[in-house]
């Protein structure tokens, strides 16, 4: 198969994506870029199982292509061309000659269909200017940790609020927040943690739309994914994982206005262990219990929910019981965390008169739910238990990540 096409519609795209394809994966083909032609469109797909970076250029070809290159070998090759016209690509089963004038370079090329790539339909719920991003981003973005055995702080938290979109760093010796106005309709804030390496291939795509400040960028935060849209590209990134995230943040900065040394903060929050039923560990002989027993508020229930069905466990079940003390906002504060957890797609069990007025399936009292229990035991679960609040999951089905 031979592609003819301009060498400046690759070097472009190219550019922004060889950022994620990098030589040492654990996967080969993950220091490829993928080249998937049709339809009169070139799709470009750069990977690292993390942050994933398409592309789409305008291409016309006969011929379906779905190939893999190596990436910075490709865009070295491409820069050293002479002149700005155009390069024919002559595809084999396992390699690729790239010709321009009396230049000629082979690579050695992969299946597509080995590319860890599957479409993905988002709809994009938020917006903001790509000018007001890259400004949020270039004032916040220093103070990001790098590979911080925190995993919390190798990333920027991000907050979209009804009116205004606020962005967070910390390593832990310093902190940058900054926010700017922006509508997005919404009923209440949501927030995640992108992680360092997303942020600073957003970066670099911003880079080429500073001069267009009505630039729009579209982005939505969907169970335990960002994803980021801006003209022709767009940008996947798993999400690390937010909650305690500010207690943790509060503690660094009530340690450094009180000048506690920088290194004696960071070891007080690595040997931190939970105690007094606050997110305090207990082994059982049928379960593992984390016991965080105390009263409930929708803040905290909503992190834990959403902490929770991010996590890497099956079979994972939900017991709530009933926040009090919300007055004439209970009924809708309960129905918001209903509505959460069939958003989040978790299994769940509520318990209590506060839940029942939403849901005729809840379990009237305690002693209901007991009864529930004793004919249907729960065993090798890992159950995290508020005062009004049990999330139970397999431990035995939790995949792990080398750790």
């Amino acid at each position: 198969m031979i592609i003819k096409i301009e060498k400046e519609k690759l070097i472009e795209p190219l550019k922004n994506l060889v950022g994620v394809a990098e030589k040492k994966q654990t996967m080969p083909i993950l220091g490829n870029i993928l080249f998937r032609a049709a339809n009169g469109k070139l799709l470009i797909v750069g990977s690292d199982l993390e942050v994933e970076i398409s592309t789409l250029v305008n291409h016309q070809t006969d011929e379906d292509l779905n190939t893999t290159l190596p990436g910075k070998k490709l865009l070295d090759i491409l820069r050293s061309l002479p002149g700005d016209g155009a390069v024919t690509i002559e595809l084999g089963d396992d390699k690729a000659t790239i010709k321009s004038g009396k230049s000629r370079f082979v690579l050695a090329s992969l299946p597509g269909s080995d590319f860890p790539y599957d479409k993905e339909d988002v709809d994009y719920c938020y917006e903001v200017s790509a000018h007001n991003l890259d400004n949020l981003i270039n004032q916040t973005s220093f103070s990001m940790a790098v590979q911080d055995a925190r995993h919390f702080l190798n990333g920027m938290f991000f907050e979209v609020g009804a009116e205004k979109i606020t962005v967070v760093a910390t390593d832990g010796h310093r902190l940058s927040m900054s926010a700017c106005n922006q509508t997005n309709s919404l009923n209440e804030p949501v927030d995640c943690i992108i992680p360092r390496k997303c942020i600073t291939e957003i970066k670099r795509i911003l880079s080429d739309f500073k001069d267009s400040k009505e630039k729009l960028v579209n982005f939505n935060i969907k169970s335990n994914h960002f994803y980021f849209s801006v003209d022709d590209y767009f940008v996947k990134s798993k999400l690390i994982g937010d909650y305690q995230l500010y207690n943790i943040s509060l503690a660094l900065c009530i340690g450094n206005y009180f000048d506690i040394p920088k290194k004696k903060i960071q070891l007080a929050i690595e040997s931190y262990v939970p105690t007094n039923n606050r997110s305090e560990t207990r082994n059982t002989e049928s379960n593992v219990i984390i016991m965080d027993a105390y009263n409930a508020n929708p803040s905290s229930m909503k992190a834990m929910l959403e902490s929770f069905a991010n996590q890497d466990y099956k079979n994972k079940l939900c017991i709530l019981g009933d926040m009090l003390e919300f007055g004439s906002y209970s009924d809708k504060e309960h129905n918001k965390i209903l509505e959460l957890c069939k958003r989040l797609n978790l299994e769940s069990l509520f318990v209590g008169e506060k839940f029942r007025k939403s849901s005729k399936e809840s379990f009237k009292n305690i002693s209901d739910l007991k009864k529930f229990i004793k004919q249907h035991p729960i065993k090798n679960k890992r159950i995290l238990l508020e005062k009004f609040i049990i999330c139970i999951c397999s431990a035995r089905n939790k995949r792990r990540r080398g750790d």
